[in-house]
């Protein structure tokens, strides 16, 4: 059996089985007691200090990742030496007022204005999406859904929306059109390209 370093007694399997084997629960507590915040080990559940100046915090007014009261925490970041530095929050693209928030770029009411304009969504090309359908559209969807037994030519899933293959609404052709699922039909918006080859390849195997 092995004995505490201190007190020499036999310790126990509850004992053996902690962090610190080579002491008693009695002289450990009494060293933890000595030693008190120092101890690496020290882990209080109600009392929380700060890592700078010691202040005792309260559990709801400390940093959690910092330690820090919260004067050490605005003394950090104002300090162009610390790695958290970021030089007080940015200001407004267009109106310069003062935003409340690190990441963002602009204020909610020019956030609104800039949003409505079209050419700023970076789905808007041209605006072909904006262009109505052909009268016959609807009949030939039903048709071409028919063709593909409602699967998706990407996923092989089910699939009830037809897309143009040369993004050109007017052209109507059979050969132009293929039917997919939701999933597939948003990812051709992207990388407009590719999709055309694509399915350009499927059409004539």
């Amino acid at each position: 059996m092995k004995k505490c370093k201190i007190c020499k007694k036999e310790l126990s399997k509850t004992s053996c089985r902690r962090k610190s084997s080579k002491l008693c629960k009695s002289c450990y507590l009494d060293k933890l007691g000595k030693w008190g915040k120092k101890h690496p080990l020290f882990r209080p559940r109600h009392i929380v200090y700060c890592s700078k100046c010691d202040k005792q915090l309260e559990p709801s007014a400390y940093y959690v990742k910092t330690l820090m009261c919260q004067e050490c925490y605005l003394q950090t970041i104002k300090d162009k030496n610390h790695p958290n530095y970021k030089g007080g929050k940015p200001h407004c693209i267009d109106c310069g007022e003062k935003l409340n928030q690190y990441d963002h770029k602009r204020c909610w009411k020019c956030y609104i204005e800039w949003s409505q304009i079209p050419e700023n969504n970076p789905a808007y090309i041209n605006g072909t999406s904006y262009l109505p359908y052909p009268s016959e559209w609807h009949l030939i969807r039903k048709i071409v859904r028919e063709r593909d037994n409602f699967t998706c030519q990407k996923c092989n899933k089910f699939g009830k929306h037809v897309h143009h293959i040369d993004y050109n609404k007017k052209n109507c052709n059979e050969n132009n059109l293929i039917t997919l699922c939701l999933k597939c039909h948003i990812a051709t918006n992207s990388n407009r390209n590719y999709w055309y080859a694509y399915f350009k390849y499927i059409m004539e195997k």
